[in-house]
């Protein structure tokens, strides 16, 4: 990954999860082998129909004006969902997840799983393709977008107009990749947000320039986006939220092995003021 540009040297390699078996403690390594063929087969069939689909529109004459992004899901998660343990990886009937181990190899270099919002849950890589406009096909950029830029593009490039709010939308929050596609320099977000909610935890995080904020976990005594619920874990502990919160500087420290929290505490509480001010913004 290093040598194909994916990843920056400077970027230490994050240890490996306490609760994850190196493959040298794996007994049943047959088993686990299993799950990972089955798993790179669905990979690789996904990646012959897409070939397909670019073959049709090649065949139709439209490849070159048609613009296709591809994106992967956020995360591999470490969660057992398996509900057939009885049938093995591989038959349509089998439904079977890769588990913890598996899991933090795929999210390799980076740390946590699906949920989490360190990088391990929330990066996303982005494939995109169009002759016509892309025109260093095959270069990588690591200028930042988020998922809310698709709906920004998209309509940039259709050259509509976005509703305006007193038609009861909400306003457009993402901002357009066609600057990028186009091999430009686009002027990011001020800052991105995100966080990952049950009914009594909530995982969070902010982006602002090199800057990542993410708390691993706090319980809460309410949903934010629910606030008549009633709390279901009052017996349970809760920290003061502000204290979980860890910073990394994400240009030489994106595996988030480096906490520099204690270092820039008005940092910490500018960004994190910044995340509750966003939390109600959603909340309504």
């Amino acid at each position: 990954m290093v040598e194909m540009g994916l990843i920056d040297e400077r970027w230490a390699l994050s240890a490996r999860d306490p609760d994850s078996l190196s493959w040298e403690e794996i007994e049943d390594r047959d088993a686990w082998d299993l799950k990972m063929a089955v798993y790179a087969a669905m990979i690789d069939r996904v990646d012959q129909n897409v070939g397909r689909l670019q073959a049709k529109l090649r065949e139709l004459g439209i490849e070159e004006n048609t613009l296709v992004l591809f994106l992967s899901d956020n995360g591999a998660s470490d969660e057992d969902r398996t509900s057939t343990p009885d049938i093995p990886p591989g038959p349509v009937a089998s439904y079977r997840t890769v588990d913890l181990p598996w899991a933090n190899l795929s999210n390799t270099p980076f740390r946590k799983f699906k949920r989490w919002n360190h990088e391990g849950g929330i990066s996303t890589p982005l494939i995109a393709h169009w002759p016509r406009v892309i025109q260093n096909g095959g270069e990588i950029t690591h200028q930042i977008g988020h998922l809310i830029d698709v709906m920004a593009t998209c309509a940039d490039i259709a050259g509509a107009e976005y509703p305006s709010s007193d038609k009861g939308v909400l306003p457009l929050e993402g901002k357009s990749l066609l600057p990028v596609f186009r091999g430009e320099y686009r002027e990011g977000h001020m800052a991105l947000y995100w966080n990952q909610y049950s009914e009594t935890a909530l995982w969070r995080a902010v982006r602002m320039g090199k800057w990542k904020l993410v708390s691993p976990d706090y319980w809460r005594d309410y949903n934010p986006w629910r606030p008549d619920r009633e709390a279901r874990s009052e017996q349970k502990a809760r920290p003061n939220p502000n204290s979980l919160w860890e910073l990394y500087d994400m240009e030489v420290d994106r595996t988030e092995v480096n906490d520099l929290a204690d270092q820039y505490p008005d940092l910490v509480k500018e960004m994190a003021e910044m995340y509750d001010a966003w939390e109600r913004h959603c909340a309504g």
